[in-house]
């Protein structure tokens, strides 16, 4: 019985007396609480200076900070700013008449902004701190190479409607050499990415002599993905589970010969509809062995608008001399109306004499075609005159 007692004694102090005594606090110490506010501050200030050095260091890095990182430090710098604010409120009470009065909910005031910069000061070990930040993806490339030819809208709606129907998952892109397959891929490949066709757009350069390990790399890096396979089939099989999560675009560029999907670890079946892509060659018959169910091609610029893009880059303008554009024209035509040789050979000749013209074009006139038809002369002789 006596235990009882003592037990309810013992709560009826913990419900009244301590409460007193808190109280009675904050009217008898308001210098001492006031006085720890400034070491307060002080000691937050130096972990929220800590933790912007970590922030510098991990967008150096360029890795992304963790939300309730953010988020820490915006309420620390509200927490300091309400402080700040504080402590001209006290030097004001201090010459009051009144102060005693204020004094009392001052205290109170100060002792809450303690604990709370107390509490910030424990909460300030962040794990993790920060991770890895995406690579930006197709925004990465830039359009300004990029020409909206009247010629080429159908290709580029074509391809993007292609993307669209999801039926074809591997799409091809014939084109000769120079002809600007490379870079209309890309603009499809972002737009495809803005439209939110696919989870991921990944661009990787296979070249006339395909290496399975750097298209996995390419690949894998672009996509956040790490191996620790070291062989080509443990990658392909790493690489599959991946591409089989979501999906993925893949643009393949500058395909020569047949690739075999499965040794890369690119899924390839008709259940799987994660994963499309978009192959870009100088061959049809590229396009048939790999099965591509859309096969587009991409026709040459017209004459109005290979001059169109020749004077841009050549800088030829309504006052040039009249021998110049005589030249210009004859160039033009040797460039067989592919965007690269047009932009190649005019940003070359920008600014040369009518003389290093006329040796251009002889140039032009007499090279051999190296990896483009019959008939379609090389635009590259000219760049002997740099």
């Amino acid at each position: 019985m006596g235990d009882i007692v003592v037990s309810i004694v013992a709560k009826l102090a913990e419900y009244t007396v301590d409460p007193i005594l808190h109280h009675a606090r904050y009217l008898c110490c308001f210098n001492n609480i006031a006085g720890n506010l400034p070491n307060a501050k002080e000691e937050l200030e130096l972990t929220r200076n800590s933790v912007k050095e970590r922030v510098e260091e991990a967008i150096m890095r360029t890795e992304k900070i963790e939300p309730a990182v953010e988020k820490w430090l915006k309420d620390v710098e509200k927490v300091l700013e309400e402080v700040h604010m504080l402590q001209g409120r006290i030097s004001e009470v201090s010459k009051s008449y009144f102060r005693r009065q204020f004094q009392y909910f001052l205290t109170k005031e100060i002792a809450r902004k303690i604990e709370k910069m107390a509490q910030l000061n424990h909460n300030s070990k962040f794990d993790p701190f920060s991770k890895i930040a995406e690579l930006p993806g197709m925004k990465y490339y830039s359009s300004k190479d990029f020409v909206r030819f009247k010629s080429r809208e159908s290709t580029y709606e074509n391809l993007l409607e292609a993307l669209k129907d999801k039926s074809a998952c591997t799409i091809g892109l014939v084109g000769l050499g120079g002809s600007g397959k490379t870079t209309l891929a890309k603009e499809v490949g972002k737009k495809a990415e803005e439209l939110k066709l696919f989870e991921k757009v990944v661009m990787a350069t296979v070249s006339q002599t395909p290496n399975i390990k750097s298209i996995q790399m390419q690949i894998a890096d672009k996509l956040g993905l790490k191996f620790e396979e070291k062989t080509e089939e443990g990658r392909a099989q790493r690489l599959s589970e991946r591409l089989r999560t979501g999906t993925t675009l893949l643009i393949l560029d500058d395909v020569w010969e047949k690739l075999e999907f499965e040794a890369i670890g690119i899924p390839y079946n008709e259940n799987n509809k994660g994963c499309g892509v978009i192959l870009t060659t100088r061959s049809r018959e590229v396009c048939i062995s790999m099965q591509c169910q859309t096969i587009i091609e991409l026709n040459l610029l017209t004459g109005e608008e290979a001059w169109d893009l020749f004077k841009l880059n050549a800088n030829i303008t309504g006052e040039s001399p009249y021998v110049l554009k005589g030249v210009a024209t004859k160039i033009v035509d040797e460039c067989r109306g592919l965007p690269i040789a047009i932009v190649t050979v005019g940003s070359t000749l920008k600014g040369k004499t009518v003389k290093e013209w006329e040796l251009a074009l002889s140039r032009l006139k007499d090279s051999e075609p190296l990896d483009i038809p019959k008939g379609l002369r090389s635009p590259y002789a000219c760049l002997e005159l740099i």
